[in-house]
């Protein structure tokens, strides 16, 4: 009786170490019965995008616009954006809008409108089913900006509405034009501009409203649009859907094998690391568990040992993505005492001596994420560790186009971009990522990763 109660107490209990990973939100489905309030900017700017020979890209995007949205079932209302609102039926947007008189005043139908002010359509959500599209050529003065970001932030990009899924989504197109760029910069600059011989002038369709019928109406655009949509650069400003699921381990992450060192050092001495089946010191067992990478470290490594993974990438499509250089790391660590006793030893002074995640990187693709993990075993007592590492997103990335579209003081006679564009874009990506991390919002985790390293004495 005795033997037998010595042979349970010394023989190894296996661990639990599972790597739970995180459920990240999921959009909503797309609205059922969608109202959908379009509005055109009807000042002299635009005018110039209907004074071409032939039937400019900016006219054929108002078709595949109406007729994208007609096909949706939708109910659609159609308005005559500047300094007030004016309705318009759908025979008017079809064909008036692809006449000069509807933007120069010359119609006594169509008054002259002095400036489009972007910000009253930026209207309140009060009904739920609810979609704003506003087609413009985006000058906008300083506060001007300032006044369209403040009506985001105060309409759709609030706590109570980001928890319904609300986005912003913009489609950037260019198109032939021949007419006046009006520059909102200081000095109120006019100038010519005709895209005959010379590249094609900006101009966008701005939606406000879930990220469902967004996405939805990003991918019919798309789709129906054909060489028009081609070169197009379209973005979905959200704070809750940036990837669909969070990074991890998986089996094909790295090679796995009984006994097989991961890599050589440059003077190809082996480092002692190998990724066994399971771990085993003393009376702890660890068992191969999904997404968990299982190292053993054999007693005479101590330099540093760099890791390096390249992970696939899920993101929701047209989301803007995080920015890989805002990447910060949680790091929780377990071990075992003496005992065999499981001690949670989480510590920042811990945690930087022993592990580090860092090098984030995004492929251009937007498919990838490469990283490296430091591992210091000259800091790490003979035992096993366990470590649970989520990589949390605290910024939002700027995508290469913002600036390539962007006109300043320098270039303001550049009809090929638009003046503050840039401006008016971080302005939403700060807007979006201050909703993100907000202090009673927890910060998005993009990556859940566990390890079980066992130091060899």
């Amino acid at each position: 009786m005795a033997t037998s109660m010595l042979l349970v107490a010394c023989k190894p209990s296996e661990v639990d170490f599972s790597c739970q990973q995180p459920t990240l939100s999921i959009p909503p489905s797309k609205s059922d019965h969608l109202t959908i309030n379009v509005y055109l900017d009807g000042t002299p700017s635009m005018e110039g995008y209907v004074n071409t020979p032939t039937k400019s890209r900016y006219a054929q995007t108002l078709d595949l616009l109406d007729s994208t949205f007609s096909l949706s079932n939708a109910k659609v209302v159609y308005n005559r954006l500047g300094t007030n609102t004016q309705t318009i039926s759908r025979k008017q947007f079809q064909k008036d809008t692809q006449l000069r008189t509807f933007y120069n005043g010359h119609d006594p139908q169509y008054p002259l409108l002095q400036e489009s002010l972007i910000d009253k359509a930026v209207t309140p959500t009060d009904k739920e089913h609810q979609l704003s599209v506003i087609i413009t050529d985006l000058y906008q003065e300083d506060n001007d900006v300032t006044k369209v970001s403040q009506e985001i932030k105060k309409n759709y990009f609030n706590a109570e509405q980001a928890k319904q899924g609300y986005a912003l989504g913009i489609i950037a197109l260019k198109s032939e034009f021949n007419g006046i760029v009006y520059n909102e910069d200081v000095n109120s600059t006019r100038f010519p501009y005709n895209t005959n011989g010379k590249p094609l002038h900006p101009f966008y369709a701005v939606f406000l409203g879930k990220y469902a019928d967004i996405d939805d109406f990003f991918g019919k655009i798309v789709r129906q649009g054909g060489e028009l949509i081609k070169d197009s650069k379209l973005v979905i400003f959200s704070p809750n859907y940036l990837i669909k699921e969070p990074l991890h381990f998986s089996s094909n992450s790295s090679e796995t094998s009984k006994k097989k060192d991961i890599r050589k050092s440059p003077n190809s001495d082996e480092i002692d690391i190998t990724r066994p089946f399971s771990l085993q010191y003393k009376k702890v067992v660890i068992g191969k568990g999904e997404g968990i990478e299982m190292l053993e470290i054999g007693k005479s490594q101590k330099t540093e040992i760099p890791l390096n993974y390249n992970l696939p990438l899920n993101p929701f499509p047209h989301t803007l993505l995080f920015s890989d250089k805002s990447l910060k790391t949680k790091v929780k660590i377990e071990s075992f005492d003496t005992f065999s006793q499981r001690k949670d030893q989480t510590t920042t002074l811990l945690s930087k001596q022993l592990i580090e995640m860092s090098g984030f990187e995004i492929n251009p693709e937007q498919t990838m994420l490469k990283f490296m993990t430091k591992l210091n075993p000259s800091q790490m007592k003979p035992t096993i560790y366990l470590f649970t590492i989520d990589t949390i997103a605290t910024e939002l990335q700027e995508q290469p186009w913002w600036r390539e579209w962007n006109s300043t003081e320098a270039n303001r006679n550049d009809g090929s971009k638009t003046f503050n564009i840039l401006r008016f874009l971080q302005e939403i990506k700060n807007v979006t990522t201050d909703l993100m991390t907000q202090e009673n919002t927890q910060p998005p985790t993009v990556g859940h990763f566990c390890y079980a390293i066992q130091k060899d004495s």
